[in-house]
């Protein structure tokens, strides 16, 4: 979200996610990031898709938001602000996503922010290393580096699994 939402109380055109910056696909939306973490010249373009038969689909979230936005058809105006012209900040979403799952994630104090969310998809897709590779990681969280190492958290058991899979692609190697 840090890519997305203005830092202080006025929205950067150059920087915040404008209705312009949003194409609607058949099955998702095609978001411009403008300033991404990357620093990527130009920005970066990031797919949402639909997440069907769950509760919580962000296409669907989407779709409403354009709906009910008084502002959805200015393509110069924040996706995110709100009816009084204010925008959702950095700030605002960290303290309003940590209240709503501060009963629903374990032990998180109040701890989860927007940049938690960087980390949810490597960690989940490195806990099935059989199922996901590190490119494919890599590529999901727009990582250029192996930083996204950082993120995947992984348990030790985990850890023990695929150093035993590099040992047997290394032993392999050198026959």
């Amino acid at each position: 979200m840090g890519e997305l939402l203005p830092q202080g109380k006025f929205y950067d055109k150059n920087t915040t996610l404008l209705w312009g910056d949003l194409k609607r696909l058949d099955n998702s939306w095609l978001l411009h990031i403008k300033s991404p973490k990357s620093r990527t010249k130009g920005g970066e373009f990031v797919d949402i898709f639909e997440f069907k038969g769950q509760f919580c689909c962000p296409v669907k979230a989407l779709d409403e938001l354009k709906r009910i936005s008084v502002n959805s058809n200015n393509m110069t105006k924040a996706v995110f602000i709100f009816n009084n012209g204010k925008p959702l900040t950095k700030n605002v979403f960290n303290k309003t996503i940590s209240e709503l799952l501060r009963n629903e994630v374990k032990n998180s104090n109040g701890s989860i922010k927007g940049h938690s969310f960087r980390a949810g998809i490597p960690s989940l897709l490195a806990k099935y290393p059989n199922l996901s590779k590190a490119n494919l990681i890599k590529g999901w969280g727009r990582w250029s580096s192996e930083a996204y190492q950082l993120y995947t958290r992984l348990k030790q058991n985990q850890k023990c699994e695929m150093f035993k899979i590099i040992c047997e692609i290394l032993n392999k190697d050198t026959i």
